[in-house]
């Protein structure tokens, strides 16, 4: 689980060019937990960064970083998050607990660390399976990784082969995100829906594998791996 969220995230749709269908969904989901460049101005006022990589929940008013968390070791997020948690207690809507979400895609510390910490992340923690120590930042590039593996355990690559359907995938999405709403709608965790399944569907139709007239399969548009990724 990723993001038990936050505020009032941005309503609105993100316009997608199509050219890189896995980031446009990324970016659209980032939209709807906050990422909106309007709102993230908010964050001026306690120099924390106003980049979508430097959000912090509620942009900061309720606790600020020391500086942007796009500059923060996995240490020194891993503290801040704690910190957040304990300042945000009782005061996020849809649960009694606090908050740790940071970044542009509103990472949580559990989802980060596991039970473990920045040194000692927990077995299949993000920070595990991407292999981050404790003096890694966490940088735009990192966040970006973050979220592909975050799609990854959504069934992307199931969903991409044809082997998932797009509710299945879109269900799992919402399990990782609060502000996506299900397939049918519920709001997953009661923190305020700020993006529905017809929001994402025109990149889900991009990615989803087509028939050609032979019957074979083939797979829509890919996106152009980034110089950090590898083919699987």
């Amino acid at each position: 689980l990723m993001s038990k969220r936050d505020d009032d995230s941005a309503d609105g749709v993100q316009p997608t060019d199509g050219k890189d269908p896995t980031q446009d969904l990324l970016d659209r989901i980032a939209f709807g937990e906050g990422a909106d460049p309007a709102k993230l101005k908010a964050q001026e006022k306690h120099g924390i960064g106003t980049t979508q990589y430097d959000m912090v929940y509620n942009y900061g008013d309720t606790l600020a970083p020391s500086k942007p968390v796009s500059e923060m070791t996995m240490e020194e997020l891993y503290d801040f998050q704690t910190d957040l948690i304990n300042a945000t207690k009782g005061t996020v809507p849809g649960t009694n607990l606090g908050t740790s979400a940071v970044g542009k895609y509103q990472v949580i510390r559990k989802s980060l660390f596991g039970s473990g910490t920045a040194d000692k992340p927990a077995k299949n923690s993000w920070a595990d399976k991407l292999n981050l120590k404790a003096d890694t930042v966490y940088t735009p590039e990192l966040q970006e990784k973050i979220a592909m593996l975050a799609l990854k355990e959504a069934g992307y690559e199931s969903f991409i082969r044809g082997d998932k359907t797009e509710k299945a995938f879109h269900d799992r999405i919402a399990n990782i995100w609060a502000s996506v709403a299900k397939a049918s709608g519920k709001d997953t965790y009661g923190q305020g829906v700020h993006t529905l399944k017809a929001d994402l569907e025109p990149m889900y139709e991009l990615l989803k594998p087509v028939k050609t007239e032979n019957t074979n399969r083939d797979t829509s548009p890919r996106p152009m791996l980034r110089p950090d990724e590898e083919e699987e």
